[in-house]
Parts: structure tokens; C-alpha cells; sequence
């Protein structure tokens, strides 16, 4: 009886605690993996919206500058 009680009551060996911790320690690793990954490409997006906003602020002056050119001078020769 002492050897049915001992199969039933036996605990996780060492060999299986390692194979659950390597697992464990593999799916953690590819969250972190991913979880970085993941932050690099949104602060690249985040830096090309940027320069994206900014070059199309620099061509909105540059329109307004180009539309302007000569008004001044055009309305100056009109009125004398």
C-alpha cells in the first residue's frame, strides 16, 4: 500500500521544473522581444510623422512667400 500511496503522491521532479522554467523563461523573453520591438518602430513612426508635419509647414511658407512675391511692388507701381 505504502508504494500506491507513494506513485500518487509524488511531486514534480527537478528535471521537469527545469523544462518549465526554460519554457517560462523563453515566452517571456519574446513578450520583451516583441514589446521592444514594437516601441522602436512607433518612436521611428512618431519621428517621421514629425519631419513629415514639418516639411509640409516649411512648403505651406514657402507657397504663401511665393504667392506674395512681387504684390507688393505690383500694387506700389498701380497707385502712382
Amino acid at each position: 500500500m505504502n508504494a500506491c500511496i507513494d506513485r500518487e503522491q509524488r511531486g514534480v521532479s527537478i528535471i521537469e521544473l527545469m523544462i518549465a522554467s526554460t519554457i517560462s523563461i523563453l515566452v517571456i523573453s519574446s513578450v520583451i522581444f516583441a514589446f521592444t520591438s514594437t516601441h522602436r518602430s512607433y518612436k521611428l513612426q512618431s519621428q517621421q510623422r514629425q519631419i513629415q508635419e514639418n516639411g509640409q509647414y516649411a512648403l505651406e511658407i514657402l507657397r504663401h512667400d511665393i504667392r506674395m512675391a512681387g504684390y507688393a511692388a505690383s500694387t506700389y507701381v498701380q497707385q502712382q
